[in-house]
């Protein structure tokens, strides 16, 4: 309620900034909402002018929203007369010192109660949850202070407001909202206090910021705290003598004192990278939902529909889900249609050059992203800054150990650790669950932007290079060893590396080292289902570099990387001449360079090709070969390849007493080297030697046995190839067809999605004959057609002379024709 001072001729002034402060308007401000001159609210408030007549009263009045008896009491204070009532008390001041000299009594300032929060001009946009748990835990009587933290842009402000507006009906003398943007320093945060709570500023001390506030029940909203977070200690000793005071902050980073409950809110959680296509689903979103109404506010006719949402969807995934960044993105339509605005933001910093246009009422530092981004980039220790833009380097996501051999940089005064930790202490990157930590993309463009203009950038990336191909050295060897598990997760904290660094090298005109990593991780491709891409940069670093190299390091990489092609090149169906050719240069550069390893391993591989191709013959030849490398190299894991290879090629060959011995020893070296996906392998193959032998019981188990290690290493691939060995296993005992026709189609399906493109054929030929058992001619002939197809396009001759027994058994007349070919066994 507001009172008169004991001076009648200058309260009307003194009230008038008060309500002016605490209303948070400037003079400027109040003199356009009220239409008063702002050189008449100035001469008010200095006393020039004491009274005001009633219209000029009245348009103040409306302005600052006063009513009921706090209007009464303003409009006889602007007359001259006294106003009716008696505000609250003044809490009596500190005792005086024995001894001392009582000053002279001061007037106690007027108390204002405060207006309550007024709606902001935007829904609250997917932040509900957040709203009510905030809500939640400000109302319980033993919190007294909570922070909302997070990223710039991400929403504090305006959960904040939502979150006030809720709760301050609760307070009998209201919400001070007070922002700290324009605060110039910490020292000047209690006095700005003392101004926003109506009070009369002398000291702007504590002890004076305590009597205007006192026992009042009242809300202080701090919004942005963020760039005077010394002056915590201030708010903490308000809170200890201020017992009926509650705070609500908002801060990018947290106050860190006692009692206080901070709340991270983390942006808006966007669709998948493979979203429905229809708008009534992606309309869950709330990242997307958030869009649409920003902007429909900016072109009336814009509507989220069937033809656009999965672009929208793809804007927000851009953005990472930041609600200021979708906000400034989405009132660009006003300007091109979504799918240019993706295409734009998907560009090297085309989401700093785009996100220019935010709304005038905005602080500047929101009007644009780049700003909203440099204002918590200024907040950061110089070495954090500097450990900031470094960390641009990396294209998603690092770990400590990353950022310490690739930011390090011989910078004595960069504490890597401590300097990761203020970044994340003001939300500009995140740390993950497992250990990692994860920038911003918007964020990250700002930085790089950063680390050129610190003219770091060549130098930063070269680190970055040399730790990538170190990482890729070492995954080389730990990726076929017992540590085969560490490595691929740690090959998959890489996963968006290898691209950037392998384009990076051949650009700058190092494509030897493309050839290098390509080479070196080929087995975490594999092993992830990255097997498209994985070959496709083997392909590119290879045509890049040196065909015939004479150094041994560089024919022993390149050996690598040809091997590793023809590899990956088997599985997705390149031509049988091709791959071979790859093989078969390989075999001659390690021969060059005198590793019988790698030659072993490449000669097991062709050996395999030439299976696949229907040349039993040289296939034996070939692996008997590749034996005596892998014997006088001492290699048991290559033996152990070779051996497993051989004893599939004895499976398909009906020699089931030659194979059993050869799986068998294969196993025992895989699992004294403590090879877990080659252990995996064998058993496959053993349950395929079960299947033949007519034992398949026991097949299923084996191949369960495979699946299980299959899962451990995450290899979906492997995990396909196992299930339908089951699947083959399953059809040929007779016991349920209905499962065993499950079984085939999901191993199909997954196949299909992983670009594998063996294991289609066995499953289209066990259905086949699954249709064909049940009568069904159609089903069965149209899947002995595809099988035909699809192994003709592989060159595969068992495959074909297979899925042609399948086509004749459809035809004939007399039921299906026992053939072997039509049972015969084809491992995946």
């Amino acid at each position: 309620m507001l009172t008169r001072a004991h001076d009648h001729d200058a309260e009307f002034g003194r009230l008038l900034r008060r309500v002016r402060r605490a209303a948070r308007l400037t003079q400027e401000e109040l003199a356009e909402r009220s239409g008063v001159a702002a050189r008449t609210i100035s001469d008010i408030e200095r006393g020039k002018v004491r009274t005001a007549q009633r219209e000029t009263a009245r348009r103040l009045a409306a302005a600052l929203r006063l009513t009921g008896t706090d209007l009464t009491a303003f409009e006889e204070t602007a007359r001259g007369r006294p106003a009716t009532g008696a505000g609250p008390a003044t809490p009596p001041g500190p005792p005086t010192p024995a001894g001392a000299t009582a000053a002279p009594e001061t007037p106690a300032p007027a108390p204002v109660t405060f207006r309550q929060v007024h709606p902001p001009p935007t829904p609250l946009i997917g932040r509900e949850d957040e709203s009510r748990a905030v809500v939640g835990t400000l109302s319980r009587d033993d919190v007294r202070i909570v922070t909302l933290t997070g990223t710039g842009g991400v929403g504090k402000t305006r959960v904040a407001l939502a979150v006030a507006e809720t709760v301050g009906a609760d307070f009998a003398d209201g919400v001070c909202d007070v922002d700290l943007t324009l605060v110039s320093g910490p020292a000047d945060v209690v006095t700005h206090l003392v101004g926003a709570a109506g009070g009369e500023i002398r000291r702007g001390d504590v002890a004076e910021l305590v009597g205007v506030l006192g026992k009042r029940r009242l809300l202080l909203l701090l919004d942005n705290f963020e760039h005077v977070l010394s002056a915590a200690s201030a708010v903490a000793a308000v809170l200890a003598r201020c017992p009926n005071l509650k705070v609500l902050v908002t801060s990018r980073v947290a106050l860190h004192i006692r009692g206080e409950h901070e709340y991270r809110l983390d942006p808006l959680p966007v669709p998948d990278a493979d979203p429905p296509r229809e708008a009534a689903l992606l309309a869950r979103s709330a990242a997307v939902r958030l869009f649409a109404w920003h902007a429909a506010a900016r072109r009336s006719d814009w509507r989220l529909t069937d033809a656009n949402a999965a672009t929208v969807a793809r804007i927000c995934r851009l953005l990472d889900g930041v609600p200021l960044a979708i906000e400034l993105a989405a009132v660009r339509v006003g300007l091109f249609p979504v799918d240019v605005i993706a295409d734009r933001l998907d560009r090297r910093l085309g989401r700093l050059r785009l996100l220019t246009a935010g709304p005038r009422d905005a602080p500047d530092r929101q009007r644009t992203l780049a700003a909203a981004i440099g204002w918590s980039v200024g907040l950061l220790p110089p070495p954090a800054q500097r450990l900031l833009a470094r960390l641009s380097v990396f294209p998603a996501r690092y770990t400590v150990e990353a950022a310490e051999l690739v930011c390090a940089g011989g910078d004595a005064d960069l504490d890597v650790l401590e300097g990761l930790a203020a970044i994340g202490d003001h939300h500009l990157h995140s740390s993950l669950a497992d250990g990692r930590f994860a920038m911003y993309e918007a964020v990250r463009e700002f930085a790089a932007e950063r680390l050129r203009e610190l003219g770091e950038e060549d130098s930063t990336a070269a680190r970055h290079t040399a730790y990538v191909v170190a990482e890729a050295e070492q995954a080389a060897l730990g990726l076929a060893g017992a540590e085969q598990e560490h490595w691929l997760d740690r090959m998959e904290h890489l996963r968006y590396d290898l691209p950037v660094v392998l384009a990076r090298v051949r650009v700058s005109g190092e494509p030897e080292t493309a050839v290098q990593i390509a080479g070196a991780v080929w087995r975490f491709w594999y092993g992830r289902g990255a097997i498209a891409d994985g070959r496709r940069w083997l392909d590119e670093a290879l045509a890049a570099g040196d065909p015939d190299p004479v150094d041994p390091t560089l024919a022993r990489h390149r050996a690598r990387a040809l091997n590793a092609a023809a590899a990956l090149g088997h599985y997705v169906g390149v031509e049988h001449a091709e791959v071979v050719a790859r093989y078969r240069a390989a075999v001659v550069l390690w021969r060059r360079a005198g590793d019988d390893v790698g030659l072993a391993g490449t000669l097991s591989n062709l050996a395999m090709s030439q299976q696949y191709a229907n040349d039993p013959a040289a296939a034996r030849r070939t692996y008997d070969e590749a034996l005596a490398a892998a014997r006088r190299a001492g290699d048991e894991r290559v033996v152990a390849t070779a051996l497993l290879n051989l004893g599939i090629l004895l499976v398909q060959e009906s020699r089931t007493e030659l194979a059993a011995p050869a799986l068998d020893e294969s196993l025992r070296l895989f699992q004294r080297a403590k090879n877990v996906r080659a252990t995996a392998d064998v058993y496959t193959a053993q349950a395929l030697l079960a299947t033949a032998t007519g034992r398949y019981a026991e097949a299923e188990r084996l191949a369960e046995r495979s699946r299980d290690l299959f899962r451990r290493l995450q290899d979906e691939l492997g995990d396909t190839e196992s299930l339908l060995v089951i699947a083959q296993a399953v059809e040929l005992s007779g016991a349920d067809d209905g499962r065993a026709r499950r079984l085939y189609e999901s191993g199909l399906e997954t196949c299909r999605r992983l670009g594998d493109v063996w294991g289609p054929g066995l499953a289209l030929v066990g259905l086949g004959r699954l249709a064909l058992r049940r009568a069904d001619r159609s089903a069965a002939a149209e899947l002995a057609e595809a099988a035909l197809a699809h192994y003709r396009s592989l060159e595969f001759q068992t495959g074909i002379r297979i899925a042609e027994a399948l086509r004749a058994a459809v035809a004939s007349t007399d039921g299906p024709v026992p053939s072997p070919d039509l049972y015969a066994l084809l491992p995946p």
